[in-house]
């Protein structure tokens, strides 16, 4: 698996309940990367007080460890394999502990792999895609009145209420359990898709339709907040059994890449040998070369002149910026280690005159670590091959970006930790000073003018105004001529900034969705006026918005 966070895409929030009538859970659920992708998983447990809950950890500690263990060019062949391993391991506990006897588990797996979406199903447990705030289930229930229902024998809403609607006629732990049924076609997701993985704790209790709503409400809640919320109206309409559900959510959508697995292997395969001999030949006058042109001053990356700088926790998303680092091609630049009692992370830069080690007060950990930009060919991660809680960044070939951010998600709050790169000899100005601007979006007879393009926008200021009053916001439906719709910047990020007052215009937010904005035109300075916005939550530091007169 790469080190830098290939699904930076996505996100996996999930949480099980016990309910409001059973004794134990006997849900369990889990999220993990590995080769095969990024995999999200909920079984449901059957079989009693203690072996339903048996039954479910024991297939998804079988499902992880059996797709850490070797790799699958055909994600949709992993998911049968892994049911399939989760299955004979429910079987051989039961061989083990006769008195669990009968015990099984149902079992909803998503794979995200190269930009594409994977599902797989056993049982009667459920997954949706939720998007435009419409919901379309994409499994099938493997159950007795699904069968009848098939047949034509009663509808979809009589199955919701029918006395037999539990038995299902496939699970994980049967001798004879069918191989698990995969979604033929993989999904492409798009930006503000939702899946939501579920046991019939929440499906059964909770309709699509305000299931919809819930996963919906990206721009009021955030995804553990929405995955609570879910499990709350199961337990108010009666909580009858254990809950759990997921919510994989994409943020942007994603790239659709090659498999680098497969071409790694075809590089080994035809290109390697063929360079070998030619490497082999030329190692002796490189090496000489080398010697005679060696630059002492290389030796070591910088002095030390350590400083600590100790990061209180804070209960909300926050963005916070760190020194300049010097771009050199393969230098390590940044260590990061996480303290072997996962209590605290330790971030040492190297710097151009010094060293810094920031310690991070907070149990954040490598695995959830997401680096950006996710370009090989400008940064890469290493492993401490000497200490596995340990890491370098190196700089690549060339640098492409101006900005590293290490994003850490720690309960319901993001942590990003910024380092500005400085290539040198290069021009360091403004991130955004030559940023693009997207479509054009009129959105008034002649008073103002709007080009967005996600965190920039250009605004035309209308003539003759002295005053022009703009209201940055959520709602996509313009009240007046003055109002232009950021929705992406309520929706990814947030805006930070309270109230600020300059010669030439100032800005207020208010109830934390708006943001008014008051434009003096005849004190519009005549280059390049911009006004900048601070975003928390985010890479990207400011909402920039340039003014044209």
């Amino acid at each position: 698996m790469s080190k830098t966070r290939p699904y930076y895409y996505c996100n996996v929030v999930g949480n099980t309940n016990i309910g409001c009538k059973r004794q134990t859970n006997e849900d369990w659920l889990d999220s993990f990367e590995c080769e095969n992708g990024l995999v999200a998983v909920v079984c449901d447990g059957m079989g009693g007080h203690v072996g339903g809950q048996i039954a479910s950890h024991t297939a998804v500690d079988a499902i992880k460890n059996f797709l850490l263990s070797r790799y699958f060019d055909n994600p949709q062949e992993a998911i049968v394999a892994a049911c399939d391993a989760a299955n004979q391991a429910i079987l051989q506990k039961t061989r083990e502990r006769p008195e669990l006897n009968g015990m099984g588990s149902t079992c909803v797996m998503l794979i995200v792999r190269n930009g594409k979406v994977y599902i797989g199903s056993v049982g009667d447990s459920r997954v949706y895609l939720i998007r435009s705030k419409k919901i379309h289930q994409l499994t099938k229930d493997q159950s007795y009145v699904q069968m009848l229902v098939d047949l034509g024998e009663i509808s979809k809403e009589q199955a919701e209420h029918h006395p037999r609607k539990n038995e299902i006629t496939n699970a994980l732990g049967l001798p004879s359990m069918q191989p698990a049924t995969v979604l033929e076609t993989p999904i492409n997701p798009e930006a503000g898709d939702c899946f939501l993985l579920c046991s019939d704790g929440l499906s059964g209790m909770v309709s699509d339709e305000e299931i919809a709503r819930v996963v919906s409400s990206q721009s009021t809640m955030s995804q553990k907040m929405r995955v609570d919320a879910l499990i709350e109206r199961a337990r108010k309409h009666g909580g009858l059994d254990n809950i759990t559900c997921q919510i994989v959510e994409f943020a942007i959508t994603p790239p659709t890449e090659m498999n680098k697995r497969d071409t790694a292997k075809k590089m080994l395969k035809y290109v390697l040998p063929a360079v070998a001999a030619v490497i082999l030949l030329s190692w002796g006058g490189y090496s000489l070369w080398k010697y005679i042109h060696r630059d002492d001053s290389d030796s070591e990356l910088v002095s030390t002149n350590n400083e600590t700088n100790v990061l209180d926790e804070v209960p909300n998303a926050k963005v916070i910026r760190y020194d300049t680092l010097f771009y050199g091609i393969g230098k390590k630049v940044l260590e990061i280690e996480e303290n072997k009692g996962y209590d605290a992370l330790t971030i040492h830069a190297h710097l151009k005159d010094k060293d810094t080690s920031h310690i991070i007060k907070m149990p954040l950990t490598l695995s959830s670590m997401r680096i950006m930009p996710a370009d090989t060919s400008f940064l890469s991660v290493q492993q401490d091959s000497l200490n596995v809680n340990k890491c370098f960044l190196v700089f690549g070939k060339e640098c492409k970006g101006k900005e590293i951010s290490l994003r850490f998600d720690y309960k319901d709050s993001t942590y990003i930790y910024v380092f500005p790169v400085a290539n040198p000899g290069a021009d360091n100005g403004n991130t955004f000073k030559n940023a693009p601007i997207g479509r054009r979006k009129r959105v008034g007879k002649g008073s103002l003018e709007v080009m967005l393009d996600d965190t920039v926008a250009t605004i035309q200021l209308g003539k003759g105004v002295k005053e022009q009053k703009v209201l940055l916001t959520n709602n996509s439906k313009y009240e007046d001529a003055n109002n232009f719709s950021a929705d992406t910047i309520y929706i990814r990020y947030a805006i930070k900034a309270v109230a600020k007052r300059e010669s030439w215009y100032s800005y207020e937010k208010s109830d934390g969705r708006d943001c008014h904005i008051t434009i003096i035109t005849g004190k519009v300075p005549a280059q390049n006026p911009e006004i900048k916005i601070p975003l928390d939550n985010t890479d990207k530091e400011y909402f920039v918005i340039k003014i044209k007169k």
